[in-house]
């Protein structure tokens, strides 16, 4: 849906005459379904993107993977510059017009523009800093391909602001599998990390083609409407820019302390380790954003859709993160090779941490979406400082190591206060929230403790070699387990309403019984 003058592609305006409950429900349905579709996406592409990096973790060297992340990092520094929160804004404003798209998308060209000429400036200046020749090479890249994101079209936000998850849902797979193709193609020509780049500027070429083809929107430049966007985006940047600073501290402190290769093999861990976060969790929480503006008024219908998604969260990332950690040691010599074995205690560390800090992640989109994220930016302040704080402490003596205990030092006193700050804001009672989360905890340490009692049982019968069936074996025990002791918690619980609740309920509509009816 093209966005037209007076507002075009927006929702109407609140006051219909939809009853209250009907409405509510009804956002909470699609937020559902839109995560599915997100959550289907990051699947589809996470199983595709894990052969690649199998692939490619056996083609290329950690000092690969370390060389490209610190450009990364430089990248990430530079693109403060337009963590404006653009798309955050359309989607925070329920009444736009065509204007707003259009300044958005002219703001959005300016800062990448501008971006892509200080990368040619200080390439040369973040070698000789990293003490990495190669690096410049490397950040000169980098700088056409911070450019060309600027040329994207701005309409495909639509896809999430009118919650039609299945065109984003095509949009973005279309694009990684394509990238994909390329990265794959030019590492087995190349063998060396310019195979990385050339996939990036295949994955941005092929966003700007498909995005235009996706939706019939055609941007043009305005500034007329900059006052609008950068209101409600003046906070947005800090918070955007603390995201970054939270997300490559690890890297510009690891990286110049320790060299590339350390980089490298905690780079390839941290990525294991957080796929719940980036692959499940992220767009569980981009879906359920818009739903959270459409009630932002009501606190307490606000608190009950919170709450629904906490449940999700909890499940899906407790689970993921003890399994990963369970199977870390047959997992990194069989998936990457025997040169990675350094990142198994790294990965295990790593994967407990990523579940505390998948908790946190929601509490910023509520806040965001009640139009306050003053509040999400005093939260990542908080937090980058925390971190900061760690690293500095523990990274130069411990490396990669020491990186991963700042990582979960972090999550773990985030978790605290960022609950204690929403709870608190919405008056809600912080026992609610704990209860959704204990059961999937102890459901997760179960399955923790009990794969890894199965794979040190099966390494001994078998003289300590691991094997694929070893892992497939283990991967299989940990579902059964999780499931099992999961339903048991919710029974002994006295079957309260959540996750489980919900997803019994869809089980029993999908083999022929009444959806609502319960087990």
């Amino acid at each position: 849906m093209v966005p037209a003058d007076g507002g075009g592609g927006a929702p109407p305006a609140a006051g219909g005459t939809a009853p209250a409950g009907s409405a509510e429900s009804g956002i909470a349905r699609r937020m559902a379904l839109g995560a599915v579709w997100m959550v289907a996406l990051r699947l589809s592409i996470k199983f595709i993107g894990l052969i690649s990096m199998t692939i490619l973790a056996r083609v290329l060297m950690p000092a690969d993977f370390g060389l490209v992340t610190l450009a990364a990092t430089v990248y990430g520094f530079i693109e403060l510059l337009r963590a404006f929160g653009f798309d955050t804004a359309l989607i925070q404003r329920q009444r736009t017009s065509r204007e707003h798209y259009d300044t958005a998308f002219t703001m959005r060209l300016i800062f990448s523009t501008a971006g892509a000429l200080l990368l040619l400036a200080i390439a040369s200046a973040a070698a000789r800093y990293y003490r990495n020749p190669d690096l410049t090479d490397v950040l000169r890249a980098m700088a056409g391909l911070f450019f060309l994101e600027g040329l994207t079209n701005i309409g495909v936000v639509e896809f999430q602001k009118q919650l039609t998850f299945h065109k984003e849902f095509m949009y973005r797979i279309s694009v990684k599998l394509i990238g994909l193709v390329v990265t794959l193609g030019a590492a087995f020509t190349l063998r060396n990390y310019w195979a990385l780049l050339l996939g990036m500027f295949a994955t941005t070429a092929t966003t700007i083609v498909i995005g235009y083809l996706a939706h019939p929107f055609r941007p043009r430049l305005d500034l007329s409407r900059s006052r609008d966007i950068m209101g409600f985006s003046s906070w947005v940047i800090v918070g955007n820019a603390l995201v970054y600073l939270n997300q490559h501290a690890q890297n510009m402190i690891l990286g110049r302390a320790k060299g590339i290769d350390v980089l490298g093999m905690y780079g390839i861990a941290f990525e294991f380790a957080t796929l719940t976060t980036s692959e499940i969790v992220a767009p569980i929480n981009r879906a359920t954003f818009p739903g959270y503006a459409k009630v932002a008024n009501d606190k307490t219908a606000l608190y009950d859709l919170f709450l629904n998604v906490q449940s999700y969260i909890a499940i899906i990332a407790m689970a993921s993160a003890a399994g990963m950690a369970a199977v870390a040691p047959t997992m990194v010599p069989v998936v990457l090779g025997e040169k990675w074995l350094a990142a198994v205690p790294v990965l295990q560390l790593l994967a407990l941490g990523s579940a505390v800090s998948s908790l946190n992640t929601n509490i910023g989109y509520v806040f965001t979406a009640m139009g306050i994220p003053r509040i999400t930016t005093a939260l990542l302040a908080a937090q980058i400082a925390i971190m900061l704080g760690l690293l500095a402490l523990f990274v130069p003596e411990r490396g990669a190591m020491g990186a991963a205990w700042s990582y979960v030092g972090t999550a773990i006193i985030v978790y605290f206060v960022s609950n204690a700050t929403v709870l608190r804001y919405m008056r809600m009672p912080l026992h609610r929230t704990l209860l959704v989360q204990v059961r999937p905890a102890l459901a997760a340490l179960t399955m923790g403790f009990g794969v890894h009692a199965f794979g040190q049982a099966a390494l001994a019968w078998t003289g300590g070699h691991q094997t694929l069936p070893l892992l497939v074996a283990e991967c299989l025990l940990g579902v059964a387990l999780y499931t099992c002791v999961l339903s048991v918690l919710w029974f002994l619980a006295g079957r309260p309403a959540g996750a489980e609740r919900q997803l019994l309920e869809r089980l029993a509509s999908r083999l022929g019984r009444r959806p609502g009816h319960s087990a």
